[in-house]
């Protein structure tokens, strides 16, 4: 159980995070927020997994940029979309 709450925690502060700022961050942004204010070793798929869920939630918005892995930007849904 302690895995589930502290996935809610990373959640909640991913969206909080997006909610607040007025540009797109790109997921190292991210993960170096959430290093510093919920767990300090989250790995990166588990931060994208936490914004991927909280992208289908339809509260935020990402998009890849580049090929591969590439670079992710994640916005708050009531700004204007980027491809717009």
């Amino acid at each position: 159980m302690p895995a589930r709450e502290e996935g809610d925690k990373i959640r909640e502060e991913i969206y909080q995070l997006i909610k607040t700022v007025n540009e797109p961050l790109e997921t190292e942004e991210v993960i170096f927020h959430i290093h510093s204010k919920v767990e300090k070793n989250a790995s990166r798929n588990k931060v994208m997994y936490r914004l991927n869920k909280v992208r289908a939630e339809g509260k935020i918005s990402g998009k890849m940029l580049g090929s591969g892995k590439g670079v992710w930007v994640w916005w708050n849904k009531q700004q204007k979309d980027l491809g717009e």
